[in-house]
């Protein structure tokens, strides 16, 4: 029963290793696009450094994956956890920064063009990444360190999986609520300058 489980796992860790690899393969020919067809009026309206930085998240992302599948560690989980809220920073900073020109264009009594500058992306990516460096060090340091730990399935006993925690249960409690609460909070901004703009018109 132990070995066949262990297949089990194994066949899925490979499938979704597999599918990922993919993933990757297709990010950074995006990317290499986009450095291509940097000065394409559609990528220079829309800001090329924005397309950067979201593929930049999408490939930290893919890489925390990436961790998980090939070890499991200390170091691949403290990897994981860092590329994988990094990468949601990332994307994060960039919905949030066209969102907040979109508001800023419609509430600019002069109608003047408001434009926001590659050093206004990098100004709202680096503030929310500081503030997940931020979390993420506190989370490690007074949770005593990521570590894997083996977790049975509850619907079957015979399935085993390893996830990354901290040795401080309370603390691992505490930081998955405020890691929830600080990436919903930053969704929740976006959408309320989303719905301050909704009914706007153009004459």
């Amino acid at each position: 029963i132990v070995d066949d489980q262990s297949l089990s796992t194994s066949s899925i860790v490979d499938v979704f290793f597999a599918l990922n690899s993919v993933l990757f393969i297709v990010t950074i020919a995006l990317a290499v696009y986009v450095v291509i067809k940097r000065n394409h009026r559609v990528i220079r309206n829309s800001s090329a450094m924005a397309s950067y930085i979201v593929l930049l998240g999408l490939i930290f992302i893919e890489l925390a994956v990436v961790f998980m599948s090939v070890s499991t560690s200390t170091i691949s989980c403290t990897l994981n956890d860092v590329f994988l809220l990094l990468g949601i920073s990332l994307i994060i900073s960039i919905l949030m920064a066209k969102t907040y020109r979109i508001y800023r264009i419609f509430q600019n009594p002069t109608a003047e063009a408001v434009r926001i500058t590659d050093k206004h992306l990098l100004i709202f990516t680096c503030a929310i990444c500081v503030g997940t460096i931020i979390l993420l060090v506190l989370y490690d340091v007074l949770g005593g360190g990521l570590v894997p730990v083996t977790k049975t399935a509850e619907l079957n006993p015979f399935y085993l999986f390893v996830i990354c925690e901290v040795k401080n249960s309370t603390i691992q409690v505490i930081f998955l609520i405020v890691f929830y609460v600080y990436f919903v909070s930053l969704f929740a901004i976006a959408g309320v300058l989303a719905f301050l703009t909704r009914k706007t018109t153009v004459d």
